[in-house]
């Protein structure tokens, strides 16, 4: 009879003991001008902690393709030589740029990538705030519009009908590398996560 009643002891115990919860990672990076954080829950904090990093470190490479901040990105090179010339562009921002011009298309112009001159005129893009004067309006709405870009599937080009004109890229941009690091995620097996 003792033994029968510390069996039962130690099973009650075990019952009663929590059993222990996933573990959690939780990590964040600043890229493009924003904060990107990642929150995985999962049982091997190993691969928890190396898909987080992957993820993070996809926000900077897309930060280094995509800024309009960084001279030496491919979107910085498009802004500067698109009014020109014909650029050659990577598959992965030839699509994003096609995606937009999606959603131009589909918004009637609501979303618009050109919008850089305004934001320019404003004073968004690395100069003081200020209010620009409805005759700068006016000019810099001349050089914005969708139906400005021009892109060629065939040869993977962007060119712009008129200098002056300006992709931004802070109307997809974040958006695209959640998307992207949430597929790095998925890629590794994750399948809940917060980003």
């Amino acid at each position: 009879q003792g033994a029968v009643l510390k069996f039962l002891a130690l099973i009650a115990a075990v019952l009663l003991v929590p059993a222990a919860g996933p573990l959690k990672v939780e990590k964040s990076t600043d890229a493009m001008g924003a904060t990107f954080s990642v929150v995985l829950y999962g049982s091997d904090l190993a691969s928890m902690n190396q898909a987080a990093d992957a993820a993070l470190e996809e926000a900077h490479r897309l930060d280094e393709l995509l800024s309009n901040y960084k001279p030496a990105s491919e979107w910085s090179r498009i802004n500067q030589d698109a009014g020109s010339q014909a650029v050659a562009v990577s598959p992965e921002v030839f699509r994003l740029l096609s995606d937009c011009m999606d959603y131009s298309r589909a918004s009637e112009g609501t979303f618009d990538p050109t919008v850089g001159p305004l934001m320019r005129a404003w004073g968004f893009l690395g100069g003081d705030r200020r209010v620009p004067s409805s005759e700068q309006i006016r000019a810099e709405l001349e050089r914005v519009g969708y139906r400005h870009i021009q892109l060629n599937a065939r040869e993977r080009t962007v060119r712009f009908d008129r200098p002056g004109i300006e992709i931004d890229p802070g109307g997809v941009g974040k958006g695209y590398a959640v998307d992207r690091m949430v597929e790095i995620l998925r890629e590794r097996g994750f399948r809940n996560a917060l980003v």
